[in-house]
């Protein structure tokens, strides 16, 4: 399979899946994966119950991140903003929110939790980062979106130009579990990329951006990353 075809199928995906994964932040998830019934079994009944304390985890990282890094006056963009369960955190601290995903499910999910005031500091925009760049920003989120893309090159020519700060996760390529995945394509129910991480790296260090803090998490890794002054 392409990556493209990749893509295809992880839209199509989230269109349909996106409010349901919202779930794992506050109650049972019902998504539906991409899986036999005995495999869906497995994970609705064992790995989700797992995946959700991730969840949790993840969402308390990037919640103490924006309270470091977000504050009045500064614009920030959300890629991959999903439901937008970050989006109010970002409003509440004076920001500028472009709320950017690839599924119009998700921006309907989004305008739909906000108020007329909160839409007033937002622009919602229906966005494929491997096609168009980002507005101009102080700061960019993105959590969930690189681990979907197998373009790494791409996906940070689109980011890095327009920011000074850059909040991102992937799943690395060397994990056990994850090289299992690859080897069992099966098992990677939601069709996810991996990455390593001295690549990763590799590719900030070339557009000019250092590492400020790395966070395991999972069999993956969350970065926080900011342009070199020096």
């Amino acid at each position: 399979m392409t990556s493209d075809e990749n893509r295809t199928i992880n839209k199509e995906y989230w269109e349909k899946n996106i409010g349901r994964f919202a779930g794992f932040y506050d109650k049972k998830s019902e998504e539906n994966i991409i899986a036999p019934a005995w495999l869906s079994f497995l994970y609705k009944t064992i790995i989700f119950s797992i995946e959700k304390k991730f969840m949790i985890d993840r969402y308390n990282i990037v919640s103490s991140y924006i309270d470091r890094n977000v504050s009045a006056g500064i614009r920030i963009a959300d890629v991959g903003c999903g439901s937008g369960i970050f989006i109010k955190k970002m409003l509440a601290n004076g920001a500028f929110v472009y709320a950017l995903d690839y599924a119009s499910t998700a921006i309907e999910l989004v305008r739909k939790s906000l108020s007329e005031q909160d839409l007033d500091r937002v622009e919602l925009r229906q966005f494929d980062i491997l096609e168009n760049p980002i507005p101009e920003v102080d700061v960019v989120i993105s959590i969930g979106v690189l681990t979907y893309i197998a373009d790494a090159g791409k996906y940070f020519d689109h980011i890095l130009p327009h920011t000074k700060k850059f909040f991102f996760n992937f799943l690395e390529s060397c994990h056990v579990l994850n090289r299992i995945r690859i080897m069992a394509p099966l098992l990677n129910v939601r069709k996810i990329s991996f990455h390593n991480h001295v690549q990763v790296a590799s590719e900030l260090r070339k557009r000019n951006f250092k590492i400020n803090n790395i966070i395991k998490l999972a069999t993956g890794f969350i970065i926080e990353a900011e342009v070199n002054t020096k």
